[in-house]
């Protein structure tokens, strides 16, 4: 079955959930185990990033696979997105400036476990593309050039190669945001022409959240 996905738009945010604080947290999962590692990454961060269970519309967080997914809805066969992926959206946009070559910044929503959600960072003026995906423990990177640049390739000392145009890199969730700061400062200096503007996608998030 084809996975359905939404990309991000700006938009104003929708209402918020009307449950009180009580009933709000009745309706978090009161698996054991699941408690235990809310305390743990994925607690740290949705404390330190509001925004992130602001998706949730019944404040609902699934472990499983070595990742949390926060809820759309009431189970996963709905929207959801990766928490660690989300938040690493939210990190880069608070990194405009040393972002600004890629000009669509993009984080999607999906109903189905494959293909997963992922974050996406694209110059369209010199063809580049760069995702983010979760897989197990692990934050995927990929990059994918427009055509063969040797001079690139003997400066991605920490990236495999899978062909001429495309490179890969396994990275932990907390080095993500700074190997793709990293990158995209390199691909500046070598492709100047990209656009020093801020990310469209600063506004926008997967459809279901609030950005605000």
């Amino acid at each position: 079955m084809a996975s359905t996905k939404r990309t991000t738009s700006p938009k104003a945010p929708r209402k918020k959930t009307s449950l009180t604080r009580r009933k709000a947290a009745r309706q978090m999962p009161r698996d054991p185990a699941m408690k235990t590692s809310l305390r743990g990454s994925e607690g740290a961060r949705l404390v330190a990033e509001p925004r992130l269970i602001r998706y949730c519309g019944l404040r609902m967080v699934r472990l499983e696979e070595g990742s949390a997914f926060l809820l759309g809805r009431a189970q996963r066969n709905g929207y959801h997105v990766d928490l660690y992926v989300y938040d690493l959206y939210f990190q880069l946009l608070g990194r405009v400036a040393e972002v600004a070559s890629f000009v669509d910044v993009e984080c999607t929503d999906v109903t189905e476990t494959y293909p997963p959600s992922r974050l996406a960072l694209r110059a369209p003026s010199v063809g580049l593309e760069v995702t983010a995906k979760k897989h197990g423990t692990a934050m995927q990177l990929h990059l994918q050039l427009p055509g063969p640049d040797p001079q690139l390739v003997s400066l991605l000392s920490d990236w495999t190669t899978d062909d001429e145009v495309n490179f890969g890199r396994s990275v932990t969730p907390e080095l993500a945001e700074t190997a793709i700061v990293e990158l995209v400062a390199l691909l500046r200096r070598l492709f100047p022409q990209t656009a020093a503007t801020p990310p469209r996608g600063a506004s926008g998030g997967p459809a279901g959240s609030e950005t605000a």
